[in-house]
């Protein structure tokens, strides 16, 4: 009898804006940033075994090198759980894209486990753990949209009214977050941040209308400063679209918001046409 196969969607997000406000004495940086999951996603497939296997449909990402095989190693070894844990990561989210595939497959490897072993962790334990790996996990863990602040770990989740879409346009630039963390950042006045709360987050369901003036991403300097192509890239995309594109996390993918279904049908025609033209690009759903 074959051993029964848990499957698990590990979603992508999108950094509708991020505000980078300075940098902490722990080398983290202080951040205001509101999130989105989208309906793009990994798929996650777990099954028992007498020890920790990590295996993927990208070679590089076997073994106990990947963020999954950290996790559960961790908490095998803190739970001192006898069992093992064979996990597939089926990749669909690219690679250094700054859609948080790698916190993702964390959070929800985290979450499944959590059920699988049987470890009773609450949201709050699970969010405190999650942060040994990466700031960005715990809204994984947390809602499917938030507004981020600190180093990420404080959440406050919200919802977006209505029904929308983005259109994502893939560079085939993978992009490393340290580096562009370790860049030239241009910081946001804490004021300004400040303003924005009180202008659009006095309540938990939000317009996107309202923060569509507030769309930016103050790592995109950094991010092109060491990867010129970026902005090249970013530049004949937007010539094409005739929309203006945001960098998502640190890069390398950019994205329009669409939210009317006029919008929505004339962006799939344009991705078409430049996807012949070597420009990657898809259509996806934001999670309410």
């Amino acid at each position: 009898m074959h051993q029964r196969l848990l499957k698990v969607k590990s979603f992508a997000k999108l950094n509708l804006f991020l505000y980078v406000l300075s940098k902490r004495e722990d080398g983290y940086h202080e951040i205001f940033s509101l999130l989105n999951k989208i309906d793009l996603h990994d798929v996650l497939l777990f099954k028992k075994a007498n020890r920790i296997i990590v295996n993927s449909n990208i070679k590089g990402l076997c073994g106990e090198e990947n963020i999954v095989y950290k996790v559960a190693s961790f908490l095998k070894k803190r739970f001192d759980i006898n069992e093992g844990i064979e996990i597939y990561v089926d990749k669909h989210i690219p690679v250094g894209s700054g859609l948080g595939g790698e916190s993702s497959n964390a959070a929800y490897t985290l979450l499944t486990l959590n059920k699988i072993w049987h470890l009773k962790m609450s949201k709050k334990e699970m969010i405190k753990i999650s942060l040994l790996w990466g700031s960005d996990i715990p809204f994984f863990i947390s809602a499917n949209t938030a507004l981020l602040k600190g180093r990420g770990e404080i959440i406050h989740p919200l919802r977006v009214k209505g029904k929308h879409f983005a259109l994502i346009v893939f560079p085939e630039i993978p992009v490393l977050t340290k580096d562009v963390y370790s860049g030239k950042i241009q910081l946001t006045n804490k004021i300004f941040a400040h303003r924005i709360s009180m202008n659009v987050f006095r309540e938990n369901d939000i317009n996107m209308r309202c923060i569509s003036g507030y769309m930016h991403n103050d790592l995109e300097y950094s991010a092109f400063s060491l990867y010129p192509k970026l902005k090249q890239y970013k530049e004949k995309a937007e010539k094409q679209l005739g929309r203006n594109l945001i960098m998502s996390g640190s890069g390398s993918a950019f994205f329009t918001i669409l939210s009317q279904d006029e919008e929505v049908q004339k962006a799939v025609n344009k991705c078409k046409m430049l996807q012949k033209e070597g420009i990657n690009c898809v259509k996806v759903k934001l999670l309410c």
